[in-house]
């Protein structure tokens, strides 16, 4: 029986749009960790990955709001 990892996680500066492509094409999901900085979320999430790990909860949210291809991140900061 071959053991094939279904999910993989790595710290964010080693994953670029190739090896996110690498593990989709495989079917891995690919997690990064520690991601504190909006800019380096934004680009992660735009080249693939299925996750992020990061210490900063309010990046999370507004991440999570966020859609590919926008220009500026949601501000929930305001209210």
């Amino acid at each position: 029986v071959e053991r094939v990892a279904r999910q993989i996680s790595m710290a964010h500066g080693f994953i670029d749009a190739d090896k996110a492509k690498f593990m989709e094409d495989r079917g891995v999901d690919l997690y990064c960790w520690t991601v504190d900085d909006w800019d380096a979320a934004r680009r992660l999430v735009a080249e693939g990955v299925d996750g992020i790990i990061s210490n900063d909860l309010k990046l999370l949210a507004e991440l999570h709001g966020w859609v590919p291809g926008e220009t500026s991140a949601p501000d929930i900061r305001a209210s």
